[in-house]
């Protein structure tokens, strides 16, 4: 009993949210087109480090138990009493996948992987009576979809992960020369036209070259909006302020 109890509340989630995770992970990093969501346009405009560091700390240590204890706790429980189980599962894992959709809104699939993952939790809310297994589902999914794209994101483009790394201390010429690998090593990789656009903006150079770099980002994903920035500033330190005044209207 306590063997079945030790593998319904730990090593059946455990691995459900593992193998959730690898796979919604390697499919949302190696898909051809990445789409603009609300949650990546938060992600690119937040520039202060603690700032980034405190939304994944909330996202990956305090979302979890606080949303369980919420939707496979008190939603779960109070549904079944005014109804019954079956009542409670399908209110409880709709309202959460709807209540996620806003931020991924744009990503289908990423939506898709949410609203699965609600069902998922709530299903083991219902098969084993207990929040305890869909906690450790939870905890188990958020944490490895951090880690996990990390791994998988180092392994395929070293060099760009070598860049982000080191970028902060490392000179100019070394910066530039590890971005123009990092073209090379994937010619999709639309941060690394980005960044190196941004070095020469900086930098106050090659300002022809940082257009055609924000250019080609903007083929790759043409509704992030911290491109169009970008490519705005570009254009006003060329001396195109109409054009780059446009833009920045139209962002706003």
């Amino acid at each position: 009993v306590k063997i079945d109890s030790i593998w319904k509340s730990f090593v059946l989630p455990l691995l459900s949210g593992l193998v959730i995770a690898t796979g919604a992970a390697y499919y949302l990093l190696y898909r051809y087109d990445q789409p603009v969501t609300p949650l990546s346009e938060l992600v690119d405009w937040t520039e202060v480090t603690w700032a980034l560091g405190f939304f994944l700390t909330a996202a990956v240590v305090v979302a979890p138990f606080v949303e369980e204890v919420i939707f496979r706790g008190f939603f779960f429980k109070m549904i079944g009493v005014v109804k019954n189980a079956w009542w409670a599962f399908w209110i409880v894992a709709l309202l959460f996948g709807l209540l996620h959709m806003e931020q991924y809104w744009g990503d289908w699939v990423g939506i898709g992987i949410v609203m699965a993952l609600g069902f998922l939790l709530t299903g083991f809310r219902w098969w084993t009576g207990s929040s305890k297994p869909s906690i450790v589902l939870h905890y188990t999914f958020n944490i490895s979809m951090v880690l996990i794209p990390a791994i998988f994101f180092a392994v395929s483009h070293p060099v760009f992960s070598q860049y982000l790394i080191q970028q902060e201390g490392a000179p100019v010429q070394q910066k530039e020369q590890l971005l123009r690998a990092s073209i090379d090593e994937d010619s999709r990789n639309a941060a690394a036209y980005y960044e190196l656009a941004n070095l020469y903006l900086d930098e106050g150079k090659n300002l022809d070259e940082a257009l055609e770099l924000i250019n080609d980002a903007l083929g790759i994903m043409p509704e992030r909006s911290i491109f169009h920035y970008t490519r705005a500033e570009i254009l006003y330190e060329m001396g195109r302020k109409r054009e780059a005044l446009d833009i920045m209207e139209r962002l706003h």
